[in-house]
């Protein structure tokens, strides 16, 4: 694995095949403006979240991502990325 953003794209393709994850449109990592990184988790353009994961490996993204699918705030429209829809 050569990157975070590629371990991201291998994650979500996992996932998205299951049942608890099945209606997920895809994750993205993103360094943002201020250096800091985040794996987007995206339903649809209105729901989505985000996980802090400055400094993680690609076993702490695992690791973040399974501790937060739960535990987490739905991103307000300012905070969101575009996905298209």
């Amino acid at each position: 694995m050569n990157s975070k953003k590629e371990f991201v794209k291998q994650l979500y393709a996992l996932v998205a095949q299951t049942p608890e994850w099945g209606d997920m449109k895809g994750m993205e990592y993103i360094v943002d403006e201020n250096g800091c990184e985040w794996l987007y988790v995206i339903y649809n353009q209105w729901t989505q979240y985000r996980i802090n994961i400055n400094g993680d490996s690609t076993s702490g993204i695992l690791e973040d991502f399974v501790k937060h699918h739960t535990e987490h705030d739905w991103l307000p429209e300012e905070l969101r990325i575009d996905v298209g829809e």
